[in-house]
């Protein structure tokens, strides 16, 4: 089978767009409920199973970074030899550039 030819599509009545909408808004809001419930309201005064400080460190982390990676798979890696190769300099790019 070629996954290429295949097009899927979701081809909806437009009165019909609002009450599928909703009803998936409802269903996410109705797991996110679930999950609260059961794993954390269960664990807020354990605080070895919610671990708080190893989260306030990530936090901390993200915040510091000046870079954050939005490139994708490619990275700043791959996107230096794109640009290398459009400009055909043998320099180092400048991480200004990218």
């Amino acid at each position: 089978m070629i996954w290429e030819s295949i097009n899927l599509t979701y081809k909806l009545d437009p009165k019909w767009r609002n009450g599928c909408l909703s009803s998936a808004n409802s269903k996410w809001r109705q797991y996110k409920t679930h999950l609260t419930r059961t794993f954390i309201q269960p664990n807020r005064n354990n605080p070895k199973l919610m671990n708080k400080k190893k989260s306030e460190l990530q936090s901390a982390r993200g915040k510091v970074n000046l870079y954050p990676h939005r490139l994708s798979g490619k990275g700043y890696a791959g996107l230096s030899k794109e640009i290398s190769s459009d400009l055909c300099d043998d320099d180092e790019i400048n991480r200004a550039i990218l």
